[in-house]
């Protein structure tokens, strides 16, 4: 009778110990790949916006283009980019004159990701040289 009780007291106590929490889902975000345009806007500038698109590439590659209608078939700029949680970046290099540059952006996606807005910097700032505004063809 006494290892009786023993066994149900351990029993009640596992029981009462017991947490009951859920765990959060991982939050994935719908599918951000495809065809963006907009404005690109040099904020070192007076010089009004002018059209932009950029083709963010499922394997990671990201183009970019002076055009807003239809992309080049060849781009203006070609880089990488990565999502990390909520925070996009995107290196780009264009060849302009015959000189190469490197430029790194930082897009936060709104609208339920039908829209972007970011900013563009030289070499590795995020900021600093354009603003931009996208939405998804």
């Amino acid at each position: 009778m006494k290892i009786l009780l023993i066994l149900l007291f351990n029993v009640l106590l596992i029981t009462a110990c017991t947490k009951n929490s859920t765990i959060p889902k991982t939050v994935i975000p719908p599918n951000i790949t495809g065809i963006w345009s907009g404005k690109l806007k040099d904020v070192r500038l007076t010089d009004p916006a002018v059209d932009w698109c950029i083709d963010i590439k499922s394997d990671g590659q990201i183009f970019s283009y002076n055009d807003v209608a239809t992309p080049k078939i060849i781009p203006d700029g070609v880089g990488v980019w990565n999502l990390n949680a909520n925070i996009f970046r995107a290196i780009i290099t264009y060849t302009k004159n015959g000189t190469t540059g490197i430029s790194t952006d930082s897009i936060t996606f709104s609208d339920g990701f039908t829209k972007l807005t970011g900013t563009e910097g030289k070499g590795t700032n995020t900021s600093g040289a354009y603003t931009f505004t996208m939405t998804k063809k």
